[in-house]
C-alpha cells in the first residue's frame, strides 16, 4: 500500500512533500496490532519517494471514543484537540500527512490543525484509500 501511495502521489503531479509524517495510532490499538498502519504505509512511501518519515513529530495526546461508532459532527469533535505538534514547524517546509483510510477526513482534519498550530503552512493529505460517506 505504500509503494501505491508513493507511485501515485508522483502520478498526481503535485509537489512532492519534503517529508512523511504518519497520523500516530491510539497505545490500545498500537498494543493490539503491534505496529501503526499509517506508519507502515508512510515508510514504504516516503522509500518510494525518497523522502524521511518522522514518527515522533506528532503525537496523540489521549485516547477518544472508537471513531466507527459516530456521525461526522461527533468524529469531529471527539478528535479536537486531540493530536499534538511535538516541534515547531517550518513555513517553507511541505509536509506529507499520511493516513490508512479517510472516512469523513476528521482524524486528517484534527492533525493538520495541530501541525498548522506548530506553524506548518503546506499540507498534503495522503491515504491510500476513502470510504464512501
Amino acid at each position: 500500500m505504500g509503494l501505491w501511495l508513493g507511485v501515485n502521489t508522483q502520478k498526481a503531479g503535485c509537489a512532492l512533500p519534503d517529508l512523511l509524517i504518519p497520523v500516530p495510532g491510539s497505545r490500545e490499538k498500537l498494543k493490539q496490532r503491534g505496529y501503526n498502519q499509517a506508519a507502515l504505509i508512510a515508510k514504504h512511501a516516503g522509500r518510494h519517494i525518497q523522502r524521511p518519515v518522522y514518527t515522533d513529530w506528532l503525537v496523540k495526546t489521549g485516547e477518544a471514543r472508537t471513531q466507527a461508532e459516530l456521525g461526522r459532527g461527533e468524529r469531529l469533535q471527539n478528535l479536537q484537540g486531540l493530536f499534538r505538534a511535538t516541534r515547531p514547524i517550518p513555513a517553507g517546509l511541505r509536509i506529507g500527512l499520511v493516513d490508512d483510510v479517510i472516512t469523513t477526513g476528521a482524524t486528517l482534519q484534527s492533525c493538520e490543525a495541530a501541525l498548522r498550530n506548530a506553524g506548518a503552512k503546506s499540507i498534503l493529505l495522503m491515504a491510500v484509500c476513502r470510504t464512501p460517506e
